[in-house]
């Protein structure tokens, strides 16, 4: 019943609701045409089943009355609700509500468009990519992020991101489609640095935050073997190695949320391979990359799940996490007389 309870919004706020028909061409299509016939001085694409808390446009609106000039983007905290509970890992930009420069703090990364607001001004010239499946509102405010380098946080105010069942999730089930990988490493991944480049000459450091952030989930997740064929994977990979040899290693290893098991994979990845190392200062050895020291088999433990006997052999079950290529490890069981 969307029509009808657009109609009679429509009825109930003339000066404030447009109705607009068109057949179901996906999110970016709606908002494009959308962005056509709206006519309000600041913009926000919320989506149908979030929410805003009561306070939220008051803060923003005196935000931006304050900081026009400044700034085309006002971002807000996104917290969830429903399925899960609890504040985005981005969160830590909301410390306090003020004006940030991008250029002397590049790794305040912004990707979603929905808990963002915008000054229509800005966006007149952009528009959403309809061929991404996700990421199309990444690449589209970070194109505006790109005009001026700025952007405004607000701290008292949120987005309620509703997280819905996982088979009801556009972000949950395109990493099942091809898409996912090729296509919007090309055209977001790819297509905002060579952006960036065109547009100031080099690429820019919050940018490579952004990218980095989000390649690194491709790196988490589990086989996709039955999405990507072997042509495929090796397409990918190679636009992989081409973005990441532009992404310094601090920056991929000063992510924020500080999963280093997987922002170290995302480096042996970038350089091929490690290095090997003895440590002479005691007895260890290395995994390194250039100055970064991947891993140490000195601070390992190895952990027993089971132990059993049978039949006079003793069975232990375990697991060793580690860098270290299972040739290059031996686990020696030693028998101690009491």
């Amino acid at each position: 019943n969307s029509e009808e309870i657009c109609l009679k919004y429509k009825e109930k706020y003339p000066d404030n609701v447009q109705y607009l028909y068109q057949e179901n061409q996906g999110q970016a299509t709606a908002r494009n045409n959308g962005m056509k016939i709206a006519r309000g001085e600041y913009f926000n694409f919320l989506d149908s089943d979030d929410k805003l808390e009561l306070n939220t446009l008051s803060r923003v609106y005196e935000f931006f009355k304050k900081h026009h000039e400044d700034t085309d983007i006002v971002s807000i905290p996104l917290k969830f609700f429903d399925r899960e509970t609890g504040d985005h890992i981005l969160n830590y930009k909301y410390e306090s509500t003020r004006l940030v420069d991008l250029i002397k703090e590049p790794d305040y990364i912004q990707l979603s468009a929905s808990s963002a607001f915008f000054n229509s001004e800005s966006i007149e010239e952009h528009e959403f990519d309809t061929q991404l499946v996700v990421s199309e509102d990444a690449i589209f405010l970070n194109k505006i992020l790109l005009e001026k380098c700025t952007m405004g946080v607000i701290s008292d105010a949120a987005y309620l991101y509703r997280k819905r069942n996982l088979s009801g999730s556009t972000i949950d089930s395109s990493v099942q489609k091809k898409d996912y990988y090729i296509y919007r490493s090309k055209k977001f991944f790819k297509g905002l640095f060579d952006y960036c480049k065109q547009k100031h000459g080099e690429l820019l450091d919050f940018i490579k935050y952004t990218i980095m952030y989000d390649i690194q989930w491709m790196f988490n997740l589990q086989d996709i073997s039955d999405v990507l064929n072997e042509k495929e994977f090796s397409e990918l990979y190679s636009i992989l190695h081409e973005l990441l040899d532009e992404i310094d290693d601090e920056i991929i290893l000063n992510q924020r949320h500080k999963d280093k098991s997987l922002l170290n994979s995302v480096l042996i990845f970038k350089h091929h391979g490690m290095e090997t190392q003895k440590d002479y200062n005691r007895p260890n050895v290395i995994k390194k990359i250039d100055k970064h020291i991947i891993d140490q088999l000195y601070y390992h433990i190895f952990y027993l799940d089971a132990v059993e006997i049978h039949e006079n052999n003793l069975y232990l079950l375990g697991f060793l996490k580690s860098f270290f290529e299972y040739p290059e490890i031996k686990i020696k069981a030693v028998k101690y007389n009491e």
